[in-house]
């Protein structure tokens, strides 16, 4: 049977799924005298996420059959399925083990870590910016919070590296548009967006000069983002806007400030 599965996965067109998944259902690991099949199972989950006609109860069966399957490597075949556009693929490896999501770069497989290194999504964001199966990521990160480690939150597209890089900014550094992604994360994860919006500005004063987005969050959000300063330096939006030399930014704050003053009877903003 090993010899006919790895001859299934060498076929260079189209995969036999349903014959692979016949033959491995009766392999059992723990089984006395059972053979080490795992570098063949590395080969069938490598085929799976580069091929969009697996389903994913065949997908999960090689899954539950791999022996020494490390969060290294769940992340490394998460990463081929998003390269692939192979959504089945990556729900059905986030969903056999959620911990893909929350593993940092430098941690251990234990969890152990710093916290601070790269995710999954900033890996993704990285090398492919915004797509359907990264706003996907996004969601179960969202979503599934009681999972994170209590000393090392994720906070998703603003989660920062010591590098200070975010998902949101590797996206946009590969081409990605920030309206485009703030209007879906807004419309799916309104409650997630409004408590990160303050995070916003350092992003806007670096990669926007069209000032109508800037203009329409402040609308929505005011005090939220105009008062709001960096959780980790301690910069706000106008200290990001001089700090880039933004000068539309700069221009909108300002103007947004004084507003802002007169209405609660404090005066000019240089008085």
């Amino acid at each position: 049977n090993s010899k006919k599965l790895s001859s299934l996965l060498e076929n260079p067109k189209k995969i036999d799924w349903k014959g692979i998944k016949a033959i491995i259902s009766t392999y059992h690991p723990g089984k006395n005298n059972a053979p080490n099949l795992d570098s063949t199972f590395h080969q069938a989950l490598k085929r799976a996420c580069l091929d969009r006609s697996v389903c994913q109860s065949t997908l999960k069966t090689i899954l539950q059959k791999t022996n020494n399957l490390t969060l290294q490597d769940r992340i490394r075949f998460a990463i081929m399925a998003v390269r692939c556009q192979n959504m089945v693929a990556l729900q059905t490896i986030i969903y056999d083990d959620i911990s893909v999501l929350f593993h940092h770069s430098n941690d251990d497989d234990n969890g152990y870590g710093f916290g601070y290194g790269d995710t999954l999504l900033h890996m993704v964001c990285e090398k492919h910016g915004w797509n359907t199966e990264i706003a996907f990521i996004l969601s179960e990160v969202v979503n599934n919070k009681e999972h994170n480690n209590s000393n090392r939150n994720h906070e998703g597209l603003f989660q920062e590296t010591h590098g200070l890089e975010t998902p949101l900014k590797l996206s946009l550094q590969a081409g990605s548009d920030l309206t485009d992604i703030i209007d879906h994360v807004r419309e799916e994860h309104p409650t997630y967006f409004e408590r990160n919006v303050g995070r916003l500005s350092q992003t806007i004063a670096e990669y926007c000069y069209d000032m109508k987005l800037l203009s329409e969050l402040i609308g929505l959000y005011g005090i939220l983002l105009l008062d709001s300063f960096h959780p980790e330096n301690g910069s706000s939006p106008l200290n990001f806007a001089c700090y880039y030399q933004n000068e539309d930014m700069i221009r909108v704050l300002l103007e947004e400030y004084k507003k802002k003053n007169e209405e609660e009877g404090i005066g000019d903003l240089n008085s």
